[in-house]
């Protein structure tokens, strides 16, 4: 799995879908016959398929959101807690070094300040309508600043992780960022594992969805790159579904 999809996409299935062109082009051909773009857009559906395209701002749709965060507000973590020492120490170191006025100076007020720390070119990307960029970090003296602040900001993050973790008898660096010592993790696990969003809900839908069988495919930014399906099917199976959605659009 690329690793900006493990961080920040929702590309997940049972079984990887081949980066070739005989699975691409069928699934290619589709789109246009929908009326769709090179990545899946607008949304496309009908009695025997859907395909939209990968979203980078997906957001719950069905109320599952709002409970999660009442349930959160309504348990916090222990004062005890290792988590809570951990974020009560960074926000102290924080404030002392004036680490967040810096991010803002560099940042400005981007909810999402990735490519303000970047210089981003655009290109084309591998098949027809597809279009990319590359970003190469931003090396102004602001920037680096930044990034020099950010080195001494993870140094004492990692050496407070180790003596607590060391004290409490927790393991490191394994699952040092997300340690909970106090009724909250083993509370939350409970409550997550019978409360999660509607199948309907838009973050949870799949990029394509095969309707009489219930088979999807979730992409990562444009098909086909790093794609999972659920179930796996062969591409004599692949074909077979792109031909029937096809013959679906031409009724």
């Amino acid at each position: 799995m690329e690793l900006g999809n493990m961080i920040f996409g929702n590309s997940r299935g049972q079984a990887e879908i081949p980066r070739e062109d005989e699975w691409a082009y069928p699934l290619l051909a589709l789109l246009e016959a929908a009326g769709c773009d090179g990545y899946g857009w607008p949304k496309f559906e009908n009695a025997t398929f859907m395909v939209q395209g990968y979203d980078w701002d997906a957001e719950c749709d069905c109320g599952f959101d709002e409970i999660a965060e009442k349930w959160h507000d309504a348990h916090p973590h222990s004062p005890e807690c290792y988590d809570t020492v951990c974020a009560a120490a960074m926000a102290a170191w924080d404030e002392k070094h004036k680490f967040k006025e810096l991010e803002k100076r560099v940042y400005g007020d981007e909810e999402n300040p990735l490519f303000q720390g970047m210089n981003v070119e655009h290109t084309t990307g591998p098949f027809p309508g597809i279009h990319g960029f590359v970003m190469t970090p931003r090396h102004d003296e602001l920037a680096e600043q930044l990034r020099a602040e950010r080195k001494k900001r993870d140094r004492y993050q990692d050496d407070l992780r180790k003596r607590l973790c060391g004290e409490r008898g927790l393991t490191y660096p394994d699952g040092c960022a997300v340690h909970c010592d106090c009724y909250k993790e083993k509370a939350a696990q409970e409550f997550f594992a019978a409360h999660d969003d509607a199948p309907t809900c838009r973050r949870v839908q799949p990029n394509f969805l095969y309707k009489p069988t219930g088979f999807k495919a979730n992409w990562y930014k444009y098909p086909l790159r790093d794609s999972y399906m659920t179930p796996p099917v062969t591409n004599d199976e692949w074909r077979a579904i792109m031909s029937a959605c096809m013959k679906s659009v031409a009724q």
